[in-house]
């Protein structure tokens, strides 16, 4: 694949991950995981790929397909994980994850105002929000290392 064209497709594919993440889980404490980590890794990722797609234009680039695999599995579980509602929530409670919260509005009656009052939490989900964030990033930067560029022979 050429520069050029992973550097337009891993810049869609940036953009989607932050807006899915933001919209997925706009509580308090998916913020506290994602300005600090996620945004600033992607925000520069996404610079560096297009300084490189600009100045690597004759370059292919090859990767490990099974990190590509691992980052989008790692961004799945992060994002079924994260915390999506806080309502009625106590402070120091933790939020239901996002899986917990569409679970319960497909297989219940109970509303996102009334799941804190019936609905128990499901906290080994919740609970692991931030380690799937820290493997995301960790899988995301050695991603990022791995990326070679080769130059075409034409």
């Amino acid at each position: 694949m050429g520069v050029p064209q992973f550097a337009i497709l891993f810049s869609l594919y940036v953009v989607v991950s932050t807006v899915l993440c933001f919209g997925v889980a706009n509580t308090i404490g998916a913020a506290i995981f994602y300005l600090p980590l996620v945004v600033p890794l992607h925000g520069l990722s996404l610079v560096i790929m297009l300084v490189l797609g600009i100045t690597k234009r004759q370059h292919a680039i090859r990767f490990p397909p099974s990190l590509v695999y691992c980052v989008l599995g790692l961004q799945a579980l992060m994002v079924l994980s994260s915390p999506a509602n806080c309502f009625g929530i106590k402070q120091g409670d933790p939020c239901y994850s996002f899986v917990q919260l569409w679970f319960v509005r497909l297989f219940t009656t109970e509303t996102v105002e009334t799941m804190h009052l019936t609905v128990p939490h499901w906290t080994w989900i919740e609970q692991s929000f931030p380690v799937f964030v820290l493997l995301y990033v960790g899988t995301f930067i050695t991603l990022l290392i791995r990326l070679r560029w080769i130059p075409n022979a034409n």
